[in-house]
């Protein structure tokens, strides 16, 4: 994701013990929550515990289920061990080849964390676009279907 301001994490950013809880927001959320104010440095409470974290950078919105779907506010933090944590992986490589590599660096850090859901980025798309394909094939059938024959 592309940083439009502040900074990327850091390695104490990672440090559970040093109680740092710095999140990057997208731009949905720091519009919607700062208006025109620089949401850099800006804390809020995120549960009933009264934890805050610390917004360090901003990145552009992105879609995570839907091409379809509008930008929803997000933020992002490095904590490993959270309930639906989503990775993306970036590579030069064939995606499908670093499959058991991102397997066995996952473990090397949590063997207990589970991994699912592991796709590449095209066949999230083909699945996102699958109901427009399906109509435009039966659009394609019924049209060609009830042409008239000369």
């Amino acid at each position: 994701m592309t940083i439009l301001r502040g900074r990327s994490f850091t390695a104490r950013d990672f440090d559970r013990e040093s109680g740092q809880k710095a999140v990057i927001a997208n731009e949905a959320f720091a519009h919607y929550y700062f208006g025109e104010a620089d949401p850099i440095g800006q804390r809020f409470g995120y549960n009933a515990a009264g934890d805050e974290s610390e917004i360090v950078g901003v990145v552009k919105d992105a879609k995570h289920n839907s091409l379809r779907e509008r930008a929803q506010g997000a933020v992002y933090g490095p904590g490993f061990g959270q309930r639906d944590t989503t990775f993306q992986l970036r590579t030069a490589a064939d995606p499908t080849r670093i499959i058991a590599a991102v397997r066995q660096a996952a473990r090397e850090i949590d063997a207990n964390l589970p991994l699912y859901n592991i796709k590449t980025l095209a066949k999230q798309v083909d699945e996102s676009l699958a109901q427009e394909r399906l109509i435009s094939a039966l659009s394609s059938f019924f049209s060609f279907n009830s042409s008239p024959m000369r």
